[in-house]
This record gives C-alpha cells, sequence and structure tokens, in this order.
C-alpha cells in the first residue's frame, strides 16, 4: 500500500478508530491519542498489511492493542487513590473505598504504580526490591482477593450460580 492510498484510507476511517475506542469507554480525547497512534503505527508497518482493503480494520486491532497496552486490565484498574474520581463503570466510589479499606499500605501502593502511575512489573520489582515474578504473584493474588471482596459488597457469595443470575 503505496502512503497516498493509506492516507485516503486515514481520511475516511480515523473517526470510526475513534469511535471504537470511545465505545470501550475510552475518554474522547485519549481515544484520539490512541488513534493517531494506531494509524502512525500502522503507517510504519504497513509493509505488513495482507489486505490493503481492509487497512481500517487492521488498524482498529492496532488500537484495540495500544489500548490494553496502555490499561493492561480495564477490569482491575481503578484508581487507588480515593480522592480521584472513579472511572470503572461498575464500581462507584463507596464501593472503591470499602474494597480499598481491606488492603494494606504496600497492597495500595503496589496498586498505584501498577495501576495508577503505569510502571511496569520489572520497574515495580526493581522500586521493592523483590523479583519480577513476585509482583506477578502479589498482584495476582490482590486481584483475586480484591475482586472477591468486590463481589461480596455486591452481595454475591460463591453459593450464587449463573442460573440465579438470569
Amino acid at each position: 500500500m503505496n502512503p497516498q492510498d493509506y492516507g485516503r484510507a486515514y481520511e475516511t476511517s480515523f473517526g470510526n478508530t475513534v469511535r471504537l475506542l470511545s465505545s470501550r469507554g475510552v475518554r474522547y480525547q485519549a481515544a484520539m491519542e490512541i488513534a493517531q497512534a494506531a494509524w502512525v503505527r500502522g503507517f510504519e508497518k504497513r509493509s505488513q498489511l495482507c489486505s490493503p482493503d481492509r487497512v481500517g480494520v487492521w488498524v482498529n486491532s492496532i488500537a484495540l492493542n495500544l489500548l490494553r497496552d496502555e490499561y493492561r486490565r480495564p477490569e482491575t484498574s481503578w484508581p487507588v487513590s480515593l480522592d480521584m474520581p472513579c472511572s470503572a463503570p461498575m464500581l462507584d466510589q463507596a464501593m472503591a473505598t470499602q474494597v480499598l479499606a481491606s488492603c494494606s499500605r504496600r497492597e495500595a501502593e503496589l496498586l498505584k504504580r501498577c495501576y495508577v502511575d503505569g510502571y511496569s512489573m520489572r520497574e515495580i520489582a526493581t522500586l521493592m526490591g523483590v523479583e519480577e515474578t513476585s509482583v506477578r504473584v502479589r498482584l495476582h493474588r490482590l486481584r483475586q482477593r480484591l475482586g472477591k471482596r468486590k463481589r461480596e459488597l455486591r452481595g454475591w457469595t460463591a453459593s450464587h450460580t449463573v442460573s440465579d443470575r438470569r
């Protein structure tokens, strides 16, 4: 695909990429930035494009991958600091306060470094003076425990089954 064809595809499909990201709960300004980054990355890697007529779909997949990289785990990326507005749609400020109250100071700092500050596992491990694997295991266990606590606060217990939710 030559640069002129890619430019025409950008002009017609950039808005679709922004709308796709916005539909995933991304704020408009952040969606614009991620979409722009995806189209730039697509331009740089356009030699890898197998089907030029599907460039919009290809760039949208790049945008979703960038979104995943940015937020890592959208289901658990709610803020640690209680004075920040809560960004997770199913989790209000009161529930965040109750869930985070069950965290130790060290656990809250680990969550903050990972989800708010955006540090990589390696960077967190260096800051904490532990192995990278230890950070991954601690975060995994913490997310499991907090998920369980969140479900308890919503009124769901282990005795509920899928048929109970219908």
